[in-house]
């Protein structure tokens, strides 16, 4: 139809997408890099014992500002990789090419896209699927630690 998404528009949209859930995993992964937010997901869990004392979460103490840079930068270095391979002249954009997956920086440590019983398109919404649920959690914690003000109120949200 003569009002659709160009396709170059959607696969803009999407890799944006996979960039953001990215960085929103390495973030919720920087959280539980302090015992401190360990400790309240074992409280979220059931765990007796275990306290939530979550406080200035973006505090970047000792585990959480390495644990932050590593991720970003294994993404940035993949990123690079695949960006200097264009031939669009621009750094800052994805040159569109139907024969790749949105977000698919080539990187596969784990060889999860080689292989019998493979598959790109699967490992891709899963991906994008992880990436949601890490922005909605990073969300949550954000507006628990910076938005309610309240103790009472804070600890029976999370």
């Amino acid at each position: 139809a003569a009002t659709a998404v160009p396709e170059t528009t959607y696969y803009n949209y999407r890799e944006s997408e996979v960039k953001h859930g990215r960085f929103a995993m390495g973030a919720f992964l920087a959280i539980f890099a302090e015992s401190a937010d360990r400790s309240a997901l074992w409280k979220q869990v059931g765990s007796a014992t275990a306290t939530d004392a979550l406080d200035g979460t973006l505090g970047l103490d000792e585990l959480q500002g390495p644990a932050l840079a590593i991720t970003l930068g294994i993404q940035a270095l993949a990123e690079y990789n695949v960006q200097k391979s264009e031939t669009d002249g621009n750094i800052l954009s994805v040159q569109f090419k139907k024969d790749r997956c949105p977000g698919d920086l080539g990187f596969d440590p784990l060889g999860l896209c080689k292989g019998k019983g493979s598959n790109l398109k699967e490992l891709h919404n899963n991906e994008v699927n992880a990436g949601r649920l890490a922005m909605i959690g990073v969300t949550s914690f954000l507006f628990k630690e910076f938005v309610v003000k309240n103790p009472s109120i804070a600890s029976s949200i999370l």
